[in-house]
């Protein structure tokens, strides 16, 4: 069997086994570049996964933070009650303490004065140190009928207002 073959294929046929060493040269320079992008997402999948780390730890981070945040601004605001309620007690001690200079306390033993003195604290100590119960103490109201005397403690204690009088 005989063959034709025009020129003109056989020439494209030349031509192409030509370029074929510079095809097989490129596909190689083609798988080359494959392994090398391959071997960059690789390095990029593993930085990703490093920075999703880094953020969530970040984050957790963040959260605690604003927890102790959250805590110290309560703690503030617990701290500025306390001193609004300090602030209270003071005012109400310089107000008692302001009483207290224009008084004395009379320490009643069976309803004989047994001793007088600058503070109701002092009368209470005083009164304490010779046998009254500690912290058995009651208010009297003003204008109210004191204890008896005749019981078997036979403690009172009456504060006496000190006024000044023009001569």
């Amino acid at each position: 069997m005989i063959r034709i073959t025009r020129t003109r294929t056989l020439t494209d046929l030349t031509a192409r086994a030509h370029r074929v060493p510079d095809l097989e040269e490129a596909l190689e320079e083609a798988r080359d570049h494959l392994s090398y992008y391959r071997a960059q997402q690789a390095e990029d999948i593993e930085l990703i996964t490093s920075l999703q780390n880094s953020f969530q730890a970040l984050d957790q981070t963040h959260t605690e933070t604003r927890l102790q945040l959250r805590r110290a601004e309560e703690q503030v605001l617990l701290d500025h009650e306390d001193r609004v309620v300090l602030r209270t007690l003071l005012r109400a001690a310089r107000r008692q303490e302001e009483r207290d200079r224009d008084a004395v306390y009379l320490l009643y033993r069976r309803g004989e004065l047994h001793s007088v003195h600058r503070s109701r604290e002092g009368a209470e100590t005083a009164a304490e140190k010779d046998g009254a119960v500690p912290g058995g103490w009651a208010p009297c109201p003003p204008g109210s009928k004191p204890p008896s005397d005749s019981s078997p403690t036979g403690w009172r204690i009456e504060p006496v207002r000190l006024a000044a009088t023009d001569c």
